[in-house]
Order: structure tokens, then C-alpha cells, then sequence
């Protein structure tokens, strides 16, 4: 006798082999997430130095996007894991030896330096077995600098080399939690948890990480805390200037905030006043260069520390001004000082060489009455010049 199975049941089974089929295809489905490397005010004077957000889960075989929202250069980096921080020309090139054992030289890994966008991220992939297909899986992956040039005031021909693409897209074939990095600005860090297919993801909703990105900029452009409203940066009768920013953490990482511009812009002194500059961000460097002939050389290089001394041995920087100094031996009018990147001192890292105290100040004196332009090298391209007007 054949087995009688009632109507609801041919109806229960019906059901979970429906169920089980659109599951089967969901796991065949990858998904491209969408984030975002850098943000900045509408002017660029304030800078979001970070990955937006800096945390995200996905499944194994999905996609992450980054796309750039400033014009300053970042990367997107994954490195092979254990490997020395290479340098951003290295990239994905050269693991560079230990500063600790010098006897070990660096090595080169048969990758390029950076690897194309659509690349597949796996840290246990072979290293040099690329054959230039993005379905590679590569140990170490790399954007190179990424930046948009839109966004500058004064468009810098050195940086954003990824132009006109302003994406730059990485494939994970297999769980894990793979750590990130800027290879530009080493407080800016992230972490991608990979899940397997098998798992809930904590956020579905294909738009989350975009409006959280979008929350997060908007946070820290808009410096919610008020880190700096005691810094009085229209005061300019106190002979100071001041560059600031602040770091920021959370549970995946650092990202900070950084003003590009000198507080204020504008300063007033009279003949025989010493003007000093201080930068009180915590990790971003900045230079203060005088320089008539103008921001680069047609090359686009910054001039050489310049007019620089330290005769008190305070480790502040000290010049004059006007001067015979020129920038260049070509020039043709001198009066040049530039002052080398300042900025605090590196971390302090267990095994390593004790970094030297950093250098966060400058201090200049003003012989003669005048207007005297200057602007960073790092960041003039962001609008970062100022001026010291000298009265008699």
C-alpha cells in the first residue's frame, strides 16, 4: 500500500524546499558594500583623516567599494599578515626589514606595488603567483594614493595619480578579520570581519554603511565637542599661530580630525617680534614655508629645510626674516625659510627604537616691515597658506 501524505504536508515540504533554494542562491549572490576614504568641509580647511566607516561585517565572496571624498591623498591598504609597514612607494612590493634587525634586508615579494581594483584579499594566498586577473588572491592588496582633485582649492598635479577613477573595490574570497590601513597617515586604521556565508550579519541593509559614513563625516566636521573653542584662533595679537586637530577612536580602529589652515590665517606683528607657530594636532605634520618663488618648482617638489637653526638647543625651530636664503639656486629673489615637517613625536612601540622628541615648533623674528606669504608644503593644495603682516 502507498503511503498516504496529507495535503498540508506536500504543502510543508513545498515550502522549505523554497526556503532552501532562495537560501542556497543569497549565498551565491555577493554583495558590494559601499564606503568611504577621507571626507572634508567644503573648502578643505577641515579634514575627516579616516575610513568611513572604519568597521564593517560582510560575508565571504562580497565586495567593499571606497570611494574618495577629499583631495587629499590616502590608500587603501591590506598587507600580508606579520608584514613590516611598508612605505606607500613599497606598497605591495617590498616588505621592508625590521628596524631592530638590521641585519635582515627587505624582501621583495614579486607583487606590484599597488594592485588593481577588483583585487581579491586573502593574507594566506601565495605571494608573487599574480598573473594580472583581478580574480587573483593576493596576500597584500593596495590602492596606491587616491585622492579627487575636484576637491582642492589650488589642483595639485603630484597627488591623485588614481584620476579619473575615484573607487577603488576589494573582493574577500574567505572569512577572517583583516585589519587596514593608510599607508599615508598611520592613525588611520579600519577592520573588515569577514563571516561566512552561513552567518547573520549584524547590518543588511545594502545602504547602511554609506549612511553611516555620511553620519560620521558630518560628526567630525562639524567637531560635535568643541575640542577647539579655547583656542582662540581670531586672536592674532599674541604673536602665535597654532595648527590643531584631534584623534578619534573606536571599536575598529583611529581616524582624526585635522585643520588645514594656520590659526588664524592672518597675523600682525611689528619689526623685531618673533612669530611662533605650534602644532598641537596629534599626529598630523605640517610645514611653514616662505618661499617668494612660490609653492613647487615646476617638478612640484617643496624647497629643502631651509634658514633653519637651533641655537638654544630647545629643539624649536628658529629663523629671520628677510634673508639672503634662497629656496633654489636658480632663484632669483631670496628670503626663504622653510621649516620641515613638525608634528609630534612617533608612538613608543615595545622592541622598537625610542623615537626622537618631535619637533612642534617654530619661531621666526621679523627684521623689517613688510607682508610675508607662506603656506605648507604638504597641504597648499587644501588652501593652507597664511601671512604675517609687519608693521615699523
Amino acid at each position: 500500500m502507498k503511503a498516504f501524505i496529507p495535503a498540508r504536508s506536500w504543502h510543508l515540504w513545498i515550502s522549505v524546499l523554497a526556503f532552501l533554494s532562495v537560501s542556497q542562491a543569497a549565498k551565491a549572490t555577493s554583495q558590494t558594500w559601499q564606503a568611504t576614504v577621507g571626507a572634508q568641509s567644503e573648502n578643505g580647511a577641515t579634514q575627516v583623516m579616516g575610513f568611513l566607516p572604519n568597521e564593517l561585517w560582510i560575508h565571504a565572496g562580497d565586495n567593499i567599494t571606497w570611494t574618495t571624498k577629499s583631495g587629499e591623498n590616502h590608500t587603501v591598504t591590506f598587507l600580508t599578515t606579520g608584514q613590516n609597514r611598508p612605505s606607500v612607494a613599497q606598497g605591495c612590493a617590498v616588505i621592508p626589514a625590521a628596524p631592530n634587525v638590521p641585519a635582515l634586508p627587505s624582501t621583495t615579494t614579486g607583487e606590484s606595488a599597488v594592485t588593481p581594483s577588483g583585487s581579491s584579499y586573502d593574507p594566506a594566498a601565495a605571494a608573487g603567483a599574480d598573473t594580472g586577473a583581478d580574480t587573483d588572491n593576493e596576500p597584500c592588496v593596495n590602492s596606491g594614493p587616491i585622492c579627487d582633485r575636484a576637491l582642492q582649492v589650488m589642483p595639485d598635479p603630484t597627488k591623485c595619480p588614481n584620476m579619473p577613477a575615484l573607487t577603488y573595490t576589494v573582493k574577500f574570497p574567505t572569512p577572517g578579520n583583516f585589519k587596514f590601513v593608510c599607508l599615508i597617515h598611520r592613525d588611520m586604521t579600519g577592520v573588515v570581519h569577514v563571516l561566512s556565508t552561513s552567518t547573520a550579519l549584524p547590518h543588511n541593509d545594502p545602504v547602511f554603511y554609506q549612511d553611516e559614513a555620511a553620519a560620521q563625516a558630518r560628526d567630525i566636521l562639524s567637531d560635535n565637542d568643541h575640542v577647539r573653542d579655547n583656542q582662540q584662533p581670531e586672536d592674532s595679537s599674541r604673536n602665535s599661530v597654532i595648527t590643531t586637530g584631534e584623534l578619534v577612536a573606536t571599536g575598529g580602529g583611529k581616524l582624526y580630525q585635522a585643520v588645514f589652515r594656520f590659526l588664524p590665517e592672518t597675523i600682525y606683528v611689528r619689526v623685531g617680534d618673533t612669530v611662533e607657530w605650534t602644532n598641537v594636532d596629534p599626529t598630523e605634520p605640517h610645514t611653514v614655508t616662505f618661499n617668494p618663488a612660490g609653492p613647487s618648482d615646476p617638478d612640484g617638489n617643496p624647497p629643502p629645510l631651509t634658514g633653519v637653526s637651533d641655537p638654544d638647543n630647545d629643539n624649536d625651530l628658529h629663523g629671520t626674516l628677510p634673508n639672503t636664503t634662497k629656496c633654489a639656486a636658480a632663484d632669483t629673489v631670496a628670503n626663504c625659510f622653510n621649516s620641515g615637517n613638525i608634528g609630534p613625536a612617533l608612538q613608543d612601540q615595545t622592541n622598537q627604537p625610542q623615537p626622537a622628541p618631535g619637533k612642534t615648533r617654530v619661531k621666526v623674528t621679523f627684521t623689517q616691515p613688510g607682508e610675508f606669504d607662506y603656506y605648507c608644503t604638504i597641504h597648499v593644495a587644501l588652501g593652507m597658506v597664511g601671512k604675517v603682516i609687519v608693521n615699523p
